[in-house]
């Protein structure tokens, strides 16, 4: 059984993802926030190396992983559908050999058809 204490936690981290990463989804917004880090890398003086600018091979990747991020978080913020009646959830007693089975709570078998024998 899953542990509900851990999915408020993970939802708030994949909401966090998504804040974040959706700027990098699309070429054009991506462009605009590595330049906007370059520009405040300017304004504040920093000691190190300005941020180099991005070709597009780099940006191609910026996107990719923006894209991905965004999807998997968003995915991981949306509430569980899982339920006890879920078919592989723990209280299934295929899953649960320990648990007791009845005649009226086995399951049919997932593949009703079989080829026939040759011969």
């Amino acid at each position: 059984m899953r542990s509900l204490s851990l999915v408020p936690a993970g939802r708030a981290g994949a909401v966090y993802d998504v804040a974040v990463t959706v700027p990098f989804a699309t070429p054009w917004t991506a462009g605009l926030v590595l330049g906007a880090f370059a520009w405040l890398h300017d304004v504040l003086n920093l000691p190190a190396d300005a941020p180099p600018s991005f070709e597009s091979g780099h940006m191609i990747y910026v996107v990719l992983f923006g894209i991905v991020t965004t999807m998997w978080g968003s995915a991981s913020a949306r509430p569980s559908r899982q339920t006890a009646e879920h078919p592989w959830s723990p209280s299934d007693p295929a899953l649960n050999p320990k648990q007791a089975q009845s005649p009226d709570s086995v399951r049919p078998p997932l593949v009703a058809w079989s080829p026939a024998p040759f011969g």
